[in-house]
């Protein structure tokens, strides 16, 4: 049976459960969460870092991964959300196309790859010797199906086994929801060609206004996602993995208008973080007064459900080893 597991050392700094503040907690409101826990997010006082904690262990999520997965495939929406999708993936190369040297025999690899969509526009636009990891045989199927894409089912690990190295790496809505991010980071690093560049899009911590639209948190803190990530903590992050900075952004990515943020790497020396790298007591306050002053808007329309919920799903056993 699964089982929520004790609060985590923090993943930037490493510091231990007791230097921890709560941040908020949210109902989950999925009955078939293993539980049905509350959502505890946390905000490290040393180096400002958000992350959920106690957090389920890998099995808890799998189950929860596969449940909703096909929870939605029955809805009869999956056409309409790779449509939009694309749109997305539209928007980050376009943001991306200045750090990254775009070439017809490039080699591409998209980590947790989803229903193809990114790789599906990359060849597109510019060509390359694609491929997709991702461990959803429902979302490998359709990509090959529909885009013709090479999808291998396996761990991102068999690449380096394989002595893979690719051009450019993506990480699109995945980073958040795996358990040892930093430990993810280093392993993508380790896929680099030289000169290579590592796309990665998450969800913006400090842009949470355009989405919040209900009467409580739960649309923005959710019990899947193990990290919350600013313009100050991913490059930290990434940083601590062996990972240089060349430009990151916030912005509308996604069609609901949520704001992720889009970041480029490069393979650089691993930098120890200069603590803190946000104040955790200015974190927790500016987060609480965006929450009260959009509380009582209501949606005019149902939300888009969005890249960062696709990769939800279809992440179902998804980087075990985190």
């Amino acid at each position: 049976m699964n089982q929520i597991e004790q609060p985590v050392t923090c993943n930037l700094c490493g510091s231990a459960p007791d230097r921890h503040q709560e941040l908020i907690t949210t109902p989950v409101k999925k009955p078939h969460w293993p539980g049905s826990p509350t959502c505890r997010v946390a905000c490290c006082e040393v180096c400002g870092f958000t992350f959920l904690s106690p957090r389920l262990d890998q099995a808890g999520y799998n189950q929860y991964y596969a449940a909703d997965y096909y929870e939605e495939m029955s809805g009869g929406q999956l056409a309409a959300i790779v449509a939009k999708n694309e749109g997305v993936m539209r928007r980050v190369l376009d943001e991306v196309a200045p750090h990254v040297v775009f070439r017809p025999d490039m080699k591409v690899i998209d980590v947790g790859c989803g229903y193809g969509e990114m790789l599906s526009e990359l060849r597109k636009r510019h060509g390359g010797q694609v491929v997709g990891v991702e461990l959803s045989a429902e979302a490998a199927r359709f990509a090959r199906e529909n885009y013709g894409l090479t999808v291998l089912e396996e761990d991102v690990n068999e690449r380096i086994s394989a002595g893979d190295r690719y051009d450019l790496v993506f990480l699109i809505a995945t980073l958040e929801h795996v358990l040892d991010g930093a430990a993810l980071l280093r392993t993508l690093r380790a896929m680099l060609a030289p000169g290579g560049r590592l796309v990665v899009l998450v969800p913006d911590l400090d842009a949470i206004q355009p989405i919040v639209r209900t009467d409580n948190a739960s649309r923005v803190f959710k019990v899947v996602h193990t990290y919350y990530f600013t313009r100050k903590t991913l490059p930290a992050l990434a940083g601590r993995s062996g990972l240089a900075t060349l430009s990151v952004k916030s912005g509308p990515f996604s069609s609901a208008g949520q704001h992720d943020l889009v970041a480029v790497f490069e393979a650089g020396p691993e930098v120890a973080p200069v603590l803190p790298v946000e104040n955790w007591g200015e974190k927790k306050a500016g987060v609480l007064s965006m929450l009260e002053k959009h509380a009582a808007t209501k949606p005019t329309k149902p939300p888009f459900l969005g890249v960062s919920r696709i990769a939800r799903r279809v992440l179902d056993k998804l980087f075990r080893a985190w």
